[in-house]
């Protein structure tokens, strides 16, 4: 036993030879203090996830993109707006029901009725479009049968599209199909078949009304660079080119919006999105807002090992007005919400991280013995000086 206290690395001096002092009673509680503020501190931080981030190359572009928004139009009807969505790949959705829901709202922001969408389900099967479109072409041959079975002749005109298969254009989807047989581009602003159908007495009741509009939902959208917008107008694809007709729309019309959410995908633990609660106002009227957004694919990592694969955005914002005599002509420029998105090559990984509990041990460790340390270093050096100066206090002397 004499020679295993040999290794003894903390050897005791006699009771007797140890010298209790004030300043070395205050020192200790004060060590102990500061010992347990500290050991709680790295027990805080030890509990605490720390997200370490990645980048890497974005190899996931197959894969499908949910845009996800809530805006409010307070000036203007749900009658008037419509979402659509391109993309440079091709893929074109017009006038998007599914996934989307509109409510209406009062002048004064008040809710009408309950939230609308039109069901997938609810669409016309494909044996209903072709019985439709069997019968608009009767109607265009000149031939319609009322109640009664007499058969009454009624050609409307066709502007010079008219053909032996289109000979009348009674409605605007018949003025479609005579321009597309010719190659020609159909502006709807311009004639009276289109103009009558596309102010609905629904859109004239909102407008009196004053009615506002929240529109909702999500898209689902091939995951390439394209474009997401809400406009007033009516949606169509002419040859390659998307247009709106607006002959609906008065000059002035507002399109203030409110953004109360919009996001690439689903949300992940901290993310903030820049366009969130975010209110772009027209005061000029006819103003079409802009919204270029560069998507960085995103992956959030749980220490469970459970992912989150989405996106988070910055934003370039453009605003201005749009001349409707111009866009009537042209059939495009309409004023609205546009979100031009293009998608990053690059993408981001968040993983969780908790320290290890080895690293919360030499964490209280290194507290304990550096506050310990630092307590006796400076315990030596007030009682080494108060010794000092007593003693020659004790010998007469004087400064």
């Amino acid at each position: 036993m004499d020679k295993l206290k040999a290794f003894d690395a903390y050897p005791r001096p006699a009771e007797e030879f140890r010298v209790r002092t004030l300043f070395g009673a205050i020192a200790s509680i004060v060590c102990g203090i500061v010992i347990v503020v500290l050991v709680w501190a790295e027990f805080i931080y030890y509990l605490q996830v720390t997200i370490v981030p990645e980048i890497n190359l974005d190899d996931k572009r197959d894969q499908k993109l949910n845009i996800t928004f809530d805006v409010t139009f307070p000036h203007i009807g749900c009658a008037y707006l419509g979402v659509d969505t391109m993309d440079v790949s091709g893929n074109h959705q017009l006038d998007i029901t599914h996934g989307v829901f509109k409510q209406r709202l009062t002048a004064d922001g008040r809710e009408i009725a309950a939230p609308r969408r039109e069901l997938v389900d609810a669409r016309p099967s494909e044996n209903e479009k072709a019985a439709a479109e069997a019968k608009e072409r009767d109607i265009s041959a000149g031939l319609n049968t009322d109640e009664a079975g007499e058969e009454k002749k009624k050609c409307g005109d066709c502007y010079g599209a008219q053909s032996a298969t289109i000979p009348c254009c009674n409605t605007c989807d018949d003025l479609r199909r005579a321009y597309e047989a010719k190659g020609w581009l159909l502006n709807r602003d311009t004639v009276p078949q289109c103009v009558e159908e596309m102010n609905t007495e629904e859109m004239r009741t909102q407008r009196r009304a004053n009615e506002g509009c929240r529109v909702y939902g999500y898209v689902t959208v091939d995951k390439v660079s394209g474009n997401f917008h809400i406009a007033p107008g009516v949606s169509l694809q002419s040859g390659h080119q998307h247009v709106h007709s607006t002959s609906m729309l008065s000059d002035d019309v507002n399109v203030s919006h409110m953004i109360k959410y919009l996001a690439f995908g689903e949300s992940y633990p901290g993310q903030t999105n820049p366009l969130d609660d975010h209110n772009e106002i027209d005061n000029n009227g006819a103003m079409m807002s802009q919204y270029f957004v560069n998507v960085v694919p995103t992956v959030y990592s749980y220490r469970d090992g459970h992912d989150i694969r989405t996106n988070q955005f910055s934003v370039t914002i453009h605003s201005h007005k749009v001349n409707m005599e111009e866009a009537r002509k042209r059939g495009a420029g309409t004023p609205g919400m546009y979100v031009t998105y293009d998608m990053s090559p690059i993408s981001v990984t968040y993983r969780e991280y908790q320290r290890s509990f080895a690293h919360f041990l030499t964490g209280v460790c290194a507290i304990v013995g550096g506050v310990f340390t630092i307590m006796g270093f400076f315990d030596k050096v007030v009682y080494h000086t108060t010794h000092s100066f007593k003693e020659k206090v004790e010998l007469g002397k004087t400064f």
